[in-house]
């Protein structure tokens, strides 16, 4: 069933046995789920360079080369997960939402 103020499906955390609920019925995806506009690579690459400057602001100690090198391991550890990720998208916007997801991952 769906909550009507949150377009959300409940999912009930089970009864006691005196029949009282157990805590709080948890929210799930939306019941009708909305589509997603098409994703603006160039905003993301803003969004990740940005994130790569606010880094060396707030770490005087690491160097812009110390902290490429670590994106690039965090790359080379994670990228299999996200490339099988990927094997099962079907349209670009998929594609290109699963490599932006990977370089925020990656860089974050």
């Amino acid at each position: 069933r769906c909550d009507p103020n949150t377009n959300r499906r409940l999912y009930d955390n089970g009864k006691r046995r005196d029949g009282t609920s157990i805590g709080n019925p948890g929210l799930g995806e939306l019941c009708t789920p909305e589509p997603l506009k098409p994703l603006d690579t160039s905003l993301v690459r803003d969004m990740l360079s940005l994130a790569e400057k606010s880094a060396l602001g707030v770490s005087p100690g690491v160097s812009a080369t110390a902290l490429a090198t670590k994106i690039q391991e965090t790359k080379g550890l994670v990228r299999p997960s996200f490339d099988r990720s990927l094997e099962n998208a079907s349209t670009e916007d998929e594609k290109s939402r699963g490599l932006s997801n990977f370089e925020l991952y990656a860089t974050l």
